[in-house]
């Protein structure tokens, strides 16, 4: 992919019904009937995007209204963003 993508600017957009019901409970489009990915598998999508020129990213489809009590999903939602910024910064001191 890094092929035909070149040094041409990425922006990365997550959405958060992707995820796994046990994981994302607070999306806007649960899809309880279908597994959907674990954080392991998330982490490793991002992480192949590791060297890209990433200009920026978000996080969609977080519905605070429909969330756990202990936030699990917002907390999911901070990991991946986490993560994206990590692949920005990486980016720029590497080079």
């Amino acid at each position: 992919m890094c092929e035909r993508i070149g040094d041409r600017p990425v922006y990365i957009t997550f959405d958060l019904d992707c995820l796994d019901p046990s994981i994302a409970p607070g999306v806007s489009n649960i899809e309880a009937g279908c597994q959907g990915f674990m954080m392991g598998q998330v982490m490793q999508l991002l992480q192949a995007t590791r060297g890209m020129n990433i200009i920026g990213g978000e996080v969609v489809c977080l519905m605070p209204t429909k969330d756990s009590p202990h936030q699990i999903t917002a907390m999911v939602a901070i990991a991946i963003m986490f993560e994206m910024i990590s692949l920005i910064s990486d980016r720029h001191h590497s080079s």
